[in-house]
């Protein structure tokens, strides 16, 4: 009797000790093999460089145009980005500014996973809940099909919010003010602090003005270098899906593609009535000239307001 029992207990063990394997073959397949097997590796995904390129040249990128504005000073030291205005600016120049967001965003993603902020946010937005009327669009499969998205971060929690959407809904100050402190922003935050992403002098932020050659110009606190690329990439973050918001914008770039003479001859005469000088207004920096009447100004800050 006792040996039988051996036996059924023996045989039942071998039965989940095979089964185990069947299970790790089968979830290894699944998770690892067949990915491989239906994408053939990563030469039919985007690069980087092309999913960015696509997004400037289809006009999705209105708060990276806005970030380029604010800290040209930053964007030439850390990524070699010309102080030049993307949508009037030679191809060979085009290319420069795209090669370096395009960097921007990747170092901003993978400083984004070091840092663990994939454990409390998610980036899929679920056809569950009515989730769609918080966060935004459902997510599709399509979006994630290029290089910026290898490995993905849906995540495993939500402590925070679903981040897939967030291109234009808070801002680069914003961000920064977060990262100093979370319950600035956001009171009973349980996120932990991140002040080494902002430039800090006696625990206060380093102040840039927006156009040094404009005494009247704002103030704005100044990112480190990971500090940019991670804001950088947070405002690319769904910059893809939300077309109906920059019908105006896009009409206002095409029009300066059109007649850029013309757009140029605006600024200027902008700048000048906001005691700023002609250099000034040529450059990439849409504060140049007062708020009120700066077109560049409204061609960035606009959408941005448009999508809060």
């Amino acid at each position: 009797m006792a040996s039988g029992g051996r036996a059924i207990h023996e045989k039942w063990a071998f039965i989940f000790f095979l089964a185990g394997i069947g299970f790790f073959v089968t979830g290894t397949f699944i998770q690892g093999v067949l990915p491989i097997m239906v994408l053939g590796g990563t030469s039919k995904m985007k690069t980087k460089d092309q999913v960015v390129a696509e997004g400037f040249y289809k006009m999705q990128f209105p708060e990276l145009i806005q970030l380029l504005a604010m800290y040209p000073n930053l964007w030439k030291k850390y990524y070699n980005v010309p102080d030049q205005y993307f949508y009037t600016s030679p191809p060979a120049v085009q290319k420069q500014i795209i090669k370096g967001v395009a960097q921007a965003i990747s170092d901003g993603r993978w400083i984004y996973m070091a840092e663990g902020c994939w454990q409390c946010h998610s980036q899929f937005v679920r056809p569950v809940s009515n989730e769609s009327a918080y966060y935004g669009h459902v997510s599709v499969p399509s979006e994630y099909d290029n290089t910026l998205f290898l490995p993905h971060l849906f995540g495993t929690e939500r402590k925070g919010p679903d981040l897939i959407r967030e291109a234009g809904k808070k801002g680069a100050e914003w961000h920064l003010a977060h990262f100093v402190n979370p319950q600035y922003t956001v009171p009973g935050s349980i996120m932990p602090r991140f002040a080494k992403f902002v430039d800090l002098k006696d625990g206060k932020p380093v102040l840039t003005p927006a156009n040094p050659n404009d005494a009247y110009a704002s103030l704005n606190p100044e990112p480190t270098k990971y500090g940019l690329a991670v804001i950088t990439y947070l405002e690319w973050l769904g910059s893809w899906y939300r077309p109906r918001f920059f019908d105006e914008w896009r009409k206002e770039v095409q029009e300066e593609q059109q007649n850029p003479q013309a757009m140029q001859a605006a600024m200027m005469s902008a700048g000048n009535s906001g005691n700023s000088s002609p250099s000034a207004s040529n450059s990439n920096n849409p504060s140049s000239s007062s708020s009120s009447n700066s077109t560049n100004s409204n061609k960035t800050a606009s959408p941005s307001g448009a999508s809060q």
